[in-house]
């Protein structure tokens, strides 16, 4: 099990807001880094932490593009997420998967 810290992500490590794509992408690249070599990988979030639809997209949505909703699920999970965050995880989730099936029709 690998685990993950949102904060380790942010300039300084006390700030409360995980806003950037730029942010997103870090996450995502530490993820795809240790997806062959962790049977789990724990997103850990402070319960604070507010995040944005364009982090979300860009740290957790994105890896759709190359990892199929059940790999993922079966993959990451998120440890401290507010009700808030959960919704905006779900969210881009759901949009890059309806994406995904109307590229494909």
């Amino acid at each position: 099990m690998t685990q993950v810290a949102i904060k380790d992500f942010l300039n300084p490590p006390t700030e409360t807001s995980a806003s950037t794509r730029t942010i997103g992408e870090k996450v995502r690249n530490f993820i795809e880094e240790h997806w062959d070599s962790s049977d789990k990988i724990v997103v850990e979030f402070e319960p604070d932490l507010k995040a944005t639809i364009s982090f979300m997209d860009e740290a957790f949505a994105k890896l759709l593009d190359t990892h199929t909703p059940e790999e993922f699920l079966n993959k990451v999970s998120f440890k401290d997420l507010s009700e808030y965050n959960q919704s905006l995880v779900l969210k881009v989730l759901r949009n890059r998967m309806a994406h995904a099936r109307f590229k494909a029709n």
